[in-house]
């Protein structure tokens, strides 16, 4: 079973996720989402026994643990890494930004399915956020008990829960944009020989324009709209395609510190900020789809 040694890396992380389950469940279950990666460079490199060791090792957990079951962790590698490996099969020259988004929105679409079906049957919509909504108050209660008084302690936590309520299916989809992200630059550092479109750096993504309809009908039904839910789903609409477009401006970012020669750990102080504060995270996504619109990119190359 010989194994280049890039590829030995997919191998040690692949273990360290499943021996994460004896460690904390909730590590488990964060790491899990790593697997989509791993699936598709194993996948590419012809490893259908490493592949096949995955899903064994999924339906192991599956048996050993029911509550894990019914959430969807151990279903997207497996969605993800399917629609990845499809679209480079059907669609040869279709570039790293655009299966980035169309594998993200797939992913999506089951997961809001899944959701909608679970609801029905179990309510689990509406105990998960009862439980965040929970978990947000006894956190801030034990954070800020002392630092603030009672009365600024009670509106921060509604202004938390109304926050959890509005916009609980952008917080929700918002992980599988993160990880899809995540596990493609994944592919890219640990594994050889991969197409030439998934082994494109991320410097040089460019998603599909469309999203930037979405955002706009989104906006438009939150400003226009008087019912309260379609209101709120246009926001949630809009927010989740933004999303897209901050990795958009942050591969241009990325662009203008290479530029100017700015080291990278100054960099990633930037990045931590864009992603800390709201306000940033708007403004790169702007630049994202300024980049898509205008190659800003390139004409930072050129300058």
């Amino acid at each position: 079973m010989f194994l280049p040694p890039k590829s030995r890396k997919g191998v040690f992380l692949l273990f360290f996720i499943f021996i994460s389950y004896f460690i904390s469940q909730t590590l488990f279950l964060t790491l899990s989402y790593l697997l989509g990666g791993l699936i598709v460079g194993f996948a590419l490199n012809g490893r259908k026994d490493i592949v096949s060791l995955i899903l064994l090792l999924c339906i192991l957990v599956l048996m050993l643990n029911e509550q894990i079951a019914v959430t969807f962790n151990l279903f997207y590698p497996f969605i993800f890494s399917g629609s990845i490996i499809l679209l480079l099969k059907t669609r040869e020259n279709i570039s790293k930004g655009n299966l980035f988004f169309i594998s993200t929105l797939l992913v999506s679409l089951f997961f809001v399915v899944y959701m909608s079906i679970l609801e029905i049957k179990m309510g689990l919509i509406t105990k998960t956020i009862e439980e965040t909504i929970t978990f947000a108050k006894e956190t801030s209660t034990s954070i800020f008990k002392g630092i603030m008084d009672e009365k600024g302690l009670k509106e921060y936590q509604e202004f938390s829960s109304n926050l959890i309520k509005h916009y609980h299916p952008f917080l929700a989809l918002l992980q599988f944009i993160i990880f899809g992200f995540l596990n493609l630059y994944l592919v890219l550092k640990i594994f050889n020989n991969l197409p030439q479109n998934l082994a494109e750096p991320f410097s040089k993504i460019s998603i599909n324009f469309s999203g930037v309809w979405f955002i706009n009908l989104g906006m438009l039904a939150y400003i226009l709209s008087e019912d309260t839910m379609i209101s709120l789903a246009g926001m949630n609409v809009a927010l989740y395609f933004l999303a897209f477009y901050f990795f958009q401006g942050i591969a241009t970012a990325n662009q203008f510190f290479a530029k100017f020669g700015i080291p990278m750990y100054v960099a990633f102080f930037f990045y931590f900020f864009f992603l800390a504060n709201h306000i940033m995270w708007f403004l790169i996504s702007l630049i994202g789809i300024l980049d898509v619109q205008f190659d800003i990119k390139k004409r930072l190359k050129e300058a």
